[in-house]
């Protein structure tokens, strides 16, 4: 049976050929996708809105970011085989939806905590730049909100929706396109 050190010596005496990685966890749906349903996807896109002025599309898309308190070296009595620190938390999720249309004009970010309550503190001040338009929809900047495990719901969603999109939207002089990801296949 080949052991590590036949592995290490074919590694090396392939090193052109192949390489070691590190891996990314993708589910089983995503890996099915063929490079053919990808290109098909954005012919059918295209052709879609081939006559739609770039203004008026959207993508939205959010990303879940961590804090991290990491690990500290610590000074223990000798033997200790398991240190500990203790701190009233590990890792902190949180949700940050992002929405810009293909012009280039960015809608205020809406941040997801995981909390019980929001607190007033968390909010103020927040992240405004430039509103996108002078309309309440962007001119308040960021929004916040919370779940009980700070990533993305449907009820978040909708807030989003009905806050910061559609009143956006409906400051814009035609029906709008909105396109995301499977966000809500929860």
């Amino acid at each position: 049976m080949p052991g590590t050190d036949w592995a290490r010596s074919f590694l090396q005496r392939h090193k052109k050929d192949i390489s070691q990685k590190v891996a990314s966890n993708i589910q089983r749906a995503r890996a099915n996708v063929s490079r053919e349903d990808i290109v098909q996807y954005f012919e059918n896109l295209s052709e879609t809105l081939k006559h739609i002025p770039a203004c008026i599309i959207f993508n939205y898309d959010e990303t879940n970011v961590q804090d991290d308190p990491g690990k500290q070296r610590l000074l223990v009595r000798r033997g200790t085989k398991y240190p500990e620190r203790i701190c009233n938390f590990t890792k902190t999720p949180t949700t940050i939806m992002m929405c810009g249309s293909a012009s280039g004009v960015l809608l205020p970010p809406y941040v997801i905590c995981k909390a019980e309550k929001m607190w007033k503190q968390w909010i103020e001040p927040g992240p405004k730049d430039e509103p996108c338009c002078n309309n309440r929809c962007c001119s308040v900047g960021s929004r916040y909100n919370r779940t009980q495990h700070g990533w993305m719901d449907a009820q978040t969603f909708t807030d989003w929706l009905e806050s910061a999109f559609v009143p956006h939207a409906k400051s814009l002089p035609r029906r709008n396109v909105l396109i995301g990801d499977n966000l809500l296949a929860v």
